[in-house]
């Protein structure tokens, strides 16, 4: 029945037929679970039979909706990225280091490790124990032994790791939900992947170039807008904005709340 929607049609348009029956599969997951979930079959009176496919097709309209405005913020973070604006927005916005660290000094004594512990600081201020040093011990794998230059490379899979290593009870899929900003977590990892296929044939700065600064910022927005994980993104996206800023040979600098704000779209386009 869904693949016969206009919703399905315009979704697997836009990412994929695979991508559009595993959404539409979620849906109906959800409507069991509403239902009768023991026998797996969806109950509807008699009086709604004829409003059903109605809402499934909303819910994959919505579907592409929410798609369709986190790629379209996404490429407004690259376009800015390019120009170089988004460096002069952390310059203007910039979290002050005795907020979130004591791992304080001057550039001159400024050194990978003292970099990571800030970075640490910054991204695991809320978490607690063994959690934080997780996140310390990432930082030190991928920025010191890691290639200087390399950004989050080619694909999601280096992200992937280390989403897995600092996110360790996310659900195995976020579904589809009308009320939200944002998709399912099918959509988006879609969407994950071609903000790392847009960034795939990417001549990177030199080491130490304050471009990376533009660099790391559209990661931390892109990667926690797009919502490619089920849970977790922005944890995801601020350990992928560290680790792209330091292999970038830059001192660790945090983004007020406000920047963060900026770069990450949570709302709905009808909510501002």
């Amino acid at each position: 029945m869904a693949r016969s929607l206009s919703g399905f049609e315009r979704l697997a348009a836009d990412i994929g037929s695979a991508n559009a029956g595993s959404i539409a599969e979620l849906i109906f997951e959800a409507q069991v679970r509403e239902t009768n979930p023991a026998d797996r079959y969806i109950l509807i009176a008699a009086d709604q039979r004829p409003e059903f496919p109605t809402r499934i097709d909303r819910r994959l309209q919505a579907e592409c909706t929410q798609i369709g405005e986190k790629r379209a913020h996404a490429a407004a973070l690259l376009k800015a990225t390019k120009a170089g604006q988004l460096r002069g927005w952390l310059a203007e916005m910039t979290e002050p280091e005795a907020s979130y660290t004591q791992t304080r000094g001057s550039a001159r004594s400024a050194t990978p490790e003292r970099e990571i512990v800030k970075a640490r600081d910054w991204i695991a201020r809320s978490m607690h124990g063994d959690a934080k040093q997780t996140v310390l011990d990432v930082l030190t794998r991928h920025v010191l032994t890691a290639p200087a230059g390399a950004a989050l490379g080619p694909t999601p899979r280096l992200l992937d790791q280390v989403h897995a290593a600092v996110v360790t009870d996310a659900p195995r899929v976020r579904s589809p939900n009308i009320l939200t900003a944002y998709p399912s977590s099918i959509g988006g990892r879609f969407l994950l992947e071609l903000i790392f296929r847009w960034t795939s044939s990417a001549v990177w700065p030199a080491p130490g170039d304050e471009q990376w600064l533009d660099v790391a910022l559209f990661y931390l927005g892109a990667v926690a807008t797009v919502q490619g994980y089920p849970d977790g993104n922005k944890r995801a996206a601020r350990m992928g904005y560290a680790i792209t800023l330091l292999k970038g040979k830059r001192r660790f600098v945090a983004p007020s709340p406000g920047l963060e704000s900026e770069l990450v779209r949570m709302r709905r386009i009808d909510d501002e």
